[in-house]
């Protein structure tokens, strides 16, 4: 996940969500509502994300406040026309592996004669990929 936002307000809002998911989740446990379970895990797994997230969001506002030196220099570094060709390529390079990776589970799931449900949707998570895949070169051709 790939929030930045400097609006603390929000930062501080999506916290105290994450902590009533994680606390609503607690809850359905404590009542013993184990027909929720599942719910449960949703809310402590997208609690946690959004405190860790965010969290990280204020410290970093905060660490940038006080090294604002560091921060220009890491800027500059971040947007440089070097480094993010080599981001952009190496996240083509992960996207072919991840694909293969996929194709190479929808496979072994066969051959384990797994439900064919899980196995439908990681096709379709590779359809997904190409069709992702052709919009966006599609939008970029366009754009550049």
């Amino acid at each position: 996940m790939n929030v930045k936002t400097n609006n603390k307000s929000l930062n501080i809002l999506m916290i105290i969500l994450g902590a009533a998911l994680v606390l609503t989740a607690i809850l359905l446990g404590a009542f013993g509502m184990e027909n929720l379970k599942a719910l449960g895990g949703v809310c402590i797994g997208l609690g946690v994300v959004l405190i860790t997230t965010f969290g990280g969001q204020i410290y970093g506002m905060y660490a940038e406040r006080k090294h604002p030196e560091i921060f220009r220099k890491k800027n500059i570094e971040v947007n440089d026309e070097r480094n993010t060709t080599i981001r952009g390529k190496a996240a083509v390079k992960v996207n072919n592996i991840f694909i293969w990776m996929l194709f190479a589970a929808i496979l072994v799931f066969i051959l384990l004669d797994v439900e064919l449900y899980i196995t439908l949707v990681l096709a379709c998570l590779i359809a997904g990929n190409g069709v992702l895949n052709a919009v966006f070169i599609n939008h970029y051709n366009k754009q550049l």
